[in-house]
C-alpha cells in the first residue's frame, strides 16, 4: 500500500475516533461530573476537582453551570464550613438517564451499515492493528479511562 493510501486510512481512523469520542453531544465535562456524583454520592468540590484533574477556576465554572441548570446541589459541610459538598439532584439523575438512553440508541445504530460478517471482519482487523500497536508503542497511549470497555449491559451492535 502506498503512503497516500496509508494517510487516507489514518485520516479515516482519526475521523472515526473523533466521532466516537464526541458522539454523545456537548457538555462532556458536565456529564462526567454528574456520572461521578451519581456513582460516589456526595463529594467535596475539591475532591471532585482532584478526581477530574482540572484547575479550580474550571471546576468552579462547571459547578456553577450545573447548579444553574439545577443538575447538582451545592452546600457547605456541617463539619467544615470551608468545604463545599456537591451531590447530583433528581433533575441531574433524569438528565444522565436520558443521556445514557440516547447514547445507547445511537450505539445500537453505529454498525448497521455493515453486515454481521463485515462487522466481524472489522473487529478482527482492528484487533490485529491494536495488538501490533501495543507491542510497538508506549503502553500509556492506550490508558484512557473507559476506552475499549463496555458498561454493564451495553452492546456494540444489535446485529451481532
Amino acid at each position: 500500500m502506498e503512503g497516500g493510501e496509508n494517510r487516507e486510512l489514518l485520516m479515516q481512523l482519526e475521523l472515526c475516533g473523533h466521532f466516537l469520542h464526541h458522539r454523545g453531544g456537548g457538555g462532556h465535562g458536565q456529564a462526567r461530573i454528574l456520572r461521578i456524583l451519581r456513582e460516589n454520592g456526595q463529594l467535596a468540590q475539591k475532591q471532585l476537582q482532584e478526581m477530574l484533574g482540572i484547575q479550580s477556576g474550571s471546576m468552579s465554572e462547571l459547578v456553577g453551570k450545573l447548579e444553574d441548570s439545577r443538575l447538582i446541589l451545592r452546600e457547605r459541610s456541617e463539619k467544615d464550613r470551608r468545604q463545599i459538598l456537591l451531590k447530583i439532584s433528581s433533575e441531574g439523575e433524569r438528565f444522565i438517564l436520558q443521556r445514557e438512553k440516547r447514547r445507547q440508541e445511537l450505539d445500537e445504530r453505529l454498525f448497521l451499515p455493515l453486515s454481521p460478517e463485515e462487522q466481524q471482519q472489522l473487529g478482527l482487523l482492528l484487533g490485529k492493528l491494536l495488538a501490533a500497536w501495543r507491542t510497538e508503542y508506549d503502553g500509556s497511549l492506550f490508558n484512557h479511562p473507559g476506552a475499549g470497555k463496555l458498561k454493564k449491559g451495553a452492546t456494540i451492535c444489535s446485529n451481532t
